[in-house]
């Protein structure tokens, strides 16, 4: 019996699941692929990214590790775990699989992470095919002072103040290559995307961020407020108590030094 390792891509709809890790009582991304690939041999998936509840993948990365007396090629996988996901309505999708050697390791190879967020903001109603998919904020937002609080935030900073409760991170120093608030729309119902990439993020920083550009663009928060976080811990909190909502919140991307290509 040999151990093999895969490299896998997929999407999925974050609010069919408990997220990407595996809980007791309702079903993950995890568990779902686990399962989908039982029947090939001994499996264990581990993920580039643990989403929360909610959240959406355009493309996150797992590795697979398949013990089996078989040389499986990468494209039996997927297409194994794709037969069972579609015979079951699974909204989860194996896009691309690959043999790696056992040194490559999903999440700590991974070169760079994108996340993109998604805000409707106006008083019009938001279409049937954007619930459960955007953030709906009914109040018009500035989206300029959203723009220089996303630029503020830009760089190599301490985001103590933006990690969630639990996170178990050693420190909270994170680079952030990209922070940036994209105007995609028009008229008072305008479509937003938040996109921020970086080596690695805190346990909920990128909804915390994004929390904070909202209050920022309501008017709750200064963009020299945000600057004065950042550069003095003793500065007074002045972040708002909610953070944004998973629904609004998509892994757009996990690269590495290699193409995720199918074979």
């Amino acid at each position: 019996m040999a151990r093999q390792r895969y490299l896998l891509a997929v999407e999925y709809v974050g609010d069919a699941f408990s997220g990407w890790q595996a809980v007791p009582w309702m079903p993950s991304v995890q568990q779902v692929l686990e399962t989908s690939l039982e029947r090939l041999g001994d499996v264990q998936v581990v993920g580039s990214s643990r989403t929360d509840r909610g959240v959406h993948a355009w493309h996150n990365v797992c590795h697979v590790d398949l013990v089996s007396d078989v040389e499986r090629p990468a494209r039996s996988l997927r297409g194994c775990a794709n037969q069972y996901l579609r015979r079951l309505k699974m909204q989860v999708q194996v896009l691309s699989a690959m043999k790696v050697s056992e040194d490559v390791h999903a999440r700590f190879s991974a070169r760079e992470r994108t996340y993109v967020y998604r805000i409707r903001h106006g008083t019009d109603q938001v279409s049937v095919f954007e619930h459960g998919k955007v953030w709906h904020v009914r109040r018009q937002l500035d989206v300029e002072k959203m723009q220089q609080a996303a630029k503020a935030m830009k760089g190599r900073r301490d985001f103590g103040r933006w990690r969630g409760a639990g996170c178990q991170a050693s420190s909270s120093l994170r680079t952030l290559d990209e922070f940036c608030v994209h105007r995609d729309g028009h008229g008072s119902d305008t479509l937003l995307s938040v996109n921020a990439r970086a080596k690695s993020f805190l346990y909920k920083q990128v909804r915390m961020m994004v929390a904070t550009l909202v209050a920022c663009g309501q008017g709750s928060i200064q963009v020299q407020d945000i600057e004065a976080m950042l550069q003095d811990k003793d500065y007074p909190i002045v972040l708002p108590k909610q953070i944004a909502p998973p629904h609004g919140l998509y892994l757009a991307d996990v690269k590495y030094d290699f193409p995720i290509l199918n074979e």
